[in-house]
C-alpha cells in the first residue's frame, strides 16, 4: 500500500511538473512569435527604425509576464527556475564565476588587441562605456539570464526525455535565445549564441542563475565596450 502511494505520487508530480513546463513553453512561443511578427510589421511594412534599447525593453516585458505565470499558474518553486542559490555550492561557485569572468574579460580585451594589431579597427577608439551603461547592463543581464535559463533552458531540458538531455536543451535554448536578437543584427545574433552555450553549461554545472548573470554582465559588458 505504502509502495503504491509513492508511486501514484510519483506520478502525478512527474505530470505537474511536464504539465508546468508545457504550460511555460507555450507561452514563451506565443510571446516569441508575437515579437517577431511585431518587428517583421514596424521593421519592414511601416518603415520605422526603432532604437535597440526598444527591443530590449519588449523582451524585458515578455520576461515579466512569464514570470508572472510561473507565480501563479504552476507549481515551480524559486529553485526549480534558478532564482535560489543552492547554498552549499556558494563558495565553489563565487570562486569559479570570478575566475571564468577574469579569463573572458582577458580574451576579449586580448582579441581586440590582435586585430588593432593587424589593421583591423572596428571602432574608431580602443573602448568605450559609462556607469549608467554598467548600471543598465547589469539590469538586463538579470533578466535574459532568468528568460535563457530559468524559464526557457528549464523547460525544453524537462520536456526532453531524451539520452543527451542537458546538451540538446543548452543548445535549443542558445538557439531559440539568439533568434530574439534577430532585430539587433547578425552579430548580436552570433553572439548571444555563444554566450548563451557557455551560460547554459554553466547553468547546469552550478545549479542557479547568479553566476550566469555576473558572467553575463560582466563579458557582455566588456564585449560591447570593445566591439560595438
Amino acid at each position: 500500500m505504502i509502495v503504491l502511494i509513492e508511486d501514484t505520487t510519483d506520478r502525478f508530480t512527474l505530470r505537474q511538473h511536464e504539465h508546468d513546463c508545457a504550460y511555460i513553453f507555450a507561452g514563451l512561443i506565443i510571446c516569441t512569435s508575437l515579437f517577431l511578427l511585431a518587428w517583421s510589421l514596424i521593421r519592414f511594412t511601416l518603415h520605422i527604425y526603432l532604437k535597440s534599447s526598444t527591443y530590449t525593453f519588449i523582451i524585458e516585458c515578455i520576461t515579466f509576464a512569464l514570470f508572472l505565470e510561473i507565480v501563479f499558474m504552476t507549481s515551480f518553486s524559486m529553485r526549480d527556475i534558478g532564482l535560489a542559490p543552492k547554498l552549499a555550492r556558494l563558495k565553489k561557485n563565487i570562486l569559479e564565476t570570478m575566475l571564468l569572468a577574469a579569463i573572458g574579460c582577458l580574451a576579449l580585451v586580448l582579441g581586440k588587441v590582435v586585430l588593432n594589431l593587424i589593421g583591423i579597427r572596428i571602432k574608431a577608439y580602443f573602448i568605450g562605456g559609462s556607469l549608467h551603461g554598467a548600471y543598465v547592463y547589469a539590469y538586463t543581464s538579470l533578466i535574459q539570464e532568468f528568460l535563457a535559463r530559468g524559464v526557457i533552458q528549464t523547460c525544453v531540458k524537462s520536456l526532453m526525455r531524451i539520452k543527451y538531455q542537458k546538451t540538446f536543451g543548452i543548445i535549443l535554448t542558445s538557439l531559440l535565445f539568439s533568434i530574439m536578437h534577430i532585430p539587433l543584427g547578425f552579430y548580436f545574433m552570433a553572439c548571444a549564441l555563444v554566450l548563451s552555450l557557455v551560460l547554459g553549461y554553466i547553468y547546469e554545472r552550478q545549479g542557479d542563475i547568479w553566476g550566469c548573470v555576473f558572467l553575463h554582465w560582466c563579458c557582455g559588458y566588456v564585449g560591447m565596450c570593445l566591439y560595438f
